[in-house]
């Protein structure tokens, strides 16, 4: 019999004998070993019933070692490091040090239960319980473990699970029997914790299996049911990309009118392979829905690409090609015989100054002569003898003063004449200055040209034309050229353009490369429209009667690669006809459009129709992509929401008839969600707004979080109760 045994067999006795001082002195001494409560005459007596020696009433004070271990604070700190304390413990006692840690640890449980009892002696301590509660749960170990655990996705990985974190927080709680039997008592505390740490994850899971079963076979059958069951489900698919999916299918849309996606193709850019997968599962399940939807995306698709062409057949084609012509032949025609001075403008003024210049020197000359003339004849009158040896006689009676007079008017007028030239070299010579520096001037010659090879050989071309045809062509230098011939020289570039360009796609190096004649052709078409704007508004003319003559080409073109002759969708031809534009424009205009892109063919809005077309298309083929690698998986998830509850395998008759009525029950309310789901997945908005409705059983972050906490908490509150 212990100490305190013997003095509460004491008080009992001297209570029933009245004896109160006995009494009085008894409880004094029970009180120094911190008993709180004892019973008397088979009632409890509590701490506010115990007695001094004097006979008064006995509270502890808040600083009693008992009272500081009750407060709620150093309650859950003292549970924190429990596992700290166990640990220690452990180590000492294989070090062969436990006895005075054995002891320590038992007289800490003592101070720590007396001061529970205490505060608990009017009722339950609620705030401390939560608190002890709290301090193991969030105990740095636990915390620790939270962190770093990654939870099992199996059932069966995060029982284990559970049970391994539990057997190890179990170890870790200190054994405060003073360690008579540390070992043994070690043991229990590691079994208990395992058993705990195993009961939570077996219990959690037993409730999902269960509400599994009301949530997905039961609930489809209620009003609203079907909806609820089909927002969870494309939860369950989507998984941890459920909010990404879900803000795919609130903002994704169509550029091209008349196509709805379905919600599998709006979440394409949140990535879920399973959430792809399921759309392509409600096709199957439900195929009518989705056939009907794939033929208006279809048919959206080729009556945007169609517009591009303005809906052209041949004969729009043909009759506008037809008008183009006659009024390019109308305008070319009106020039065709124009004559163009080889010379560039510089060169025109130039050799005008010069004229001025060498007529002045000229008149200038003959004034000088003249005016020799003149006083030749003069001397002559002054000495005219009319018969040889005879004496003079005057001039008057000669010719020779009219002479004079004539000489002298001939060189007056040359004289004006050189004046006259070189004030027109001056005002000339001051226009090309003032032209050069205002509105400019053309200083390129058709001789410029005619050093580059390309342009020989464009010139020969045109000559040999001229001969076949009989038409006029320059026969020496400084001719002019008619704009025909020039024509002529201009048609013979763009045939060397398209071959340069023909062999270098055939990976042949041309002699000149394409840029090398497109420059030369540039600056001879420059040359020319500044030559003759007679000739430059019939080009432009011309370009302008192209521009839906080509837009209707490359639109026809498009749609033969969208379409095949057998009227199916061929995405992957459209797709590579906007990436290799330059070909696909050649193709549809025949080699004769200047364009090298799209965007120069088509208008912002015929290209924005191309596309965006191109962005289904593509959207389409990653859909398909990624929905054929997520259908596994998919199948599995689909399979685990419509199959909640596992069929036993007993043979016996009436196992047999529940799995019958059990696989029934599932079937039916598998179809009634999937024609459900099937239906939503038409509209993402739709499906976007059922699947934040839905109130799933199991968040992964919550599954996680529990798995982190579960095993610690459990094993810790199994294996001290008593603290608790």
């Amino acid at each position: 019999m212990t100490d305190t045994t013997r003095l509460e067999t004491a008080l009992v006795n001297a209570d029933k004998a009245g004896d109160v001082a006995a009494a009085s002195v008894i409880a004094g001494e029970l009180r120094k070993l911190r008993i709180v409560g004892l019973r008397l005459d088979g009632k409890e007596v509590k701490p506010s019933k115990m007695f001094t020696p004097s006979g008064e009433k006995s509270v502890p004070s808040i600083t009693d070692p008992e009272m500081i271990a009750a407060n709620p604070v150093i309650r859950g700190a003292l549970n924190a490091a429990e596992p700290f304390l166990g640990a220690g413990q452990i180590v000492a006692n294989v070090v062969g040090l436990g006895k005075p840690v054995n002891e320590h640890l038992k007289q800490l449980q003592g101070i720590r239960q007396r001061g529970q009892e205490f505060v608990e002696g009017e009722g339950i301590d609620y705030m401390g319980r939560a608190a002890g509660a709290a301090g193991i749960m969030l105990s740095p170990a636990a915390l620790k473990i939270a962190k770093a655990l990654n939870p099992a996705a199996s059932t069966a990985g995060r029982i284990v699970q559970g049970g391994a974190i539990g057997a190890a927080f179990g170890a870790a709680t200190p054994v405060t029997d003073g360690g008579e039997d540390f070992w043994t008592e070690k043991a229990d505390q590691t079994g208990v914790g395992g058993a705990a740490g195993l009961a939570l994850p077996l219990g959690w899971e037993g409730a999902k299996a269960g509400g599994r079963l009301v949530r997905n076979v039961l609930d489809p059958m209620l009003p609203g049911g079907a909806t609820r069951a089909a927002g969870r489900l494309g939860n369950m698919a989507a998984g941890d990309k459920t909010d990404d999916v879900i803000a795919a299918l609130q903002s994704q849309r169509s550029g091209v009118p008349g196509v709805n996606l379905t919600a599998g193709q709006a979440s394409v850019p949140a990535g879920s392979l399973e959430f792809a997968a399921l759309q392509r599962m409600t096709a199957e399940k439900v195929p009518s829905p989705a056939y009907f939807i794939e033929s208006q995306q279809r048919a959206a698709r080729e009556r945007a690409i169609q517009g591009i062409a303005g809906g052209a057949d041949d004969t729009a084609l043909n009759a506008a090609i037809k008008t183009r012509g006659e009024n390019a032949a109308e305008a070319y025609g009106a020039v065709r015989g124009d004559r163009i001075d080889p010379r560039s403008q510089v060169g025109i003024m130039e050799d005008a100054i010069r004229s001025r210049q060498a007529s002045k020197a000229s008149a200038l000359q003959d004034q000088g002569r003249f005016a020799t003339t003149a006083a030749q004849n003069e001397v002559r009158g002054a000495n005219f003898t009319p018969v040889p040896g005879m004496p003079r006689v005057s001039s008057r009676a000669s010719n020779f003063p009219d002479r004079v007079q004539e000489a002298v008017a001939a060189a007056a007028d040359t004289a004006t004449v050189a004046n006259l030239r070189g004030k027109e070299k001056a005002f000339l010579e001051s226009t090309m200055d003032l032209m050069k520096q205002t509105v400019g001037l053309e200083d390129k010659s058709l001789g410029q040209f005619l050093t580059r090879p390309s342009m020989r050989a464009a010139v020969n071309d045109a000559i040999k034309s001229a001969k076949e045809t009989g038409v006029y062509f320059p026969s020496k230098a400084g001719d002019r050229f008619s704009v025909q011939n020039l024509q002529r020289i201009k048609e013979s570039l763009d045939a060397g353009i398209r071959a340069s360009k023909a062999s270098a796609d055939m990976g042949r190096r041309p002699e000149l490369s394409p840029e090398e004649l497109e420059g030369t052709k540039k600056a001879f078409v420059a040359w020319l429209s500044n030559k003759s704007p007679g000739w430059k508004a019939a080009r432009l003319g011309y370009a302008e009667d192209s521009i839906p003559i080509n837009q209707m080409q490359v639109g026809r073109e498009l749609e033969k690669r969208l379409v095949n002759p057998s009227g199916n969708e061929t995405g992957g031809t459209f797709l590579r006809s906007l990436d290799d534009a330059a070909k696909t424009i050649k193709k549809a205009t025949d080699g004769k459009s200047r364009y090298e892109k799209i965007e120069q063919a088509l208008n912002p809005n015929q290209v924005a129709t191309a596309r965006n077309v191109a962005s289904d298309l593509e959207r389409n083929i990653a859909f398909n992509e990624i929905a054929t690698k997520g259908m596994s998986a998919a199948r599995e998830k689909v399979g685990a929401f419509n199959d909640p509850l596992p069929q036993t395998n007993f043979l016996e008759r009436t196992m047999m008839i529940i799995n019958a009525i059990t696989r029934r029950i599932e079937g039916k309310a598998s179809a009634v969600t999937m024609k459900e789901l099937s239906l939503k997945m038409e509209n993402p908005e739709e499906m976007a707004r059922i699947m934040q409705a839905a109130k799933p059983f199991e968040r992964q972050q919550i599954i996680d979080t529990i798995m982190r906490l579960q095993a610690p908490g459990a094993a810790g509150m199994a294996t001290q109760g008593g603290a608790q």
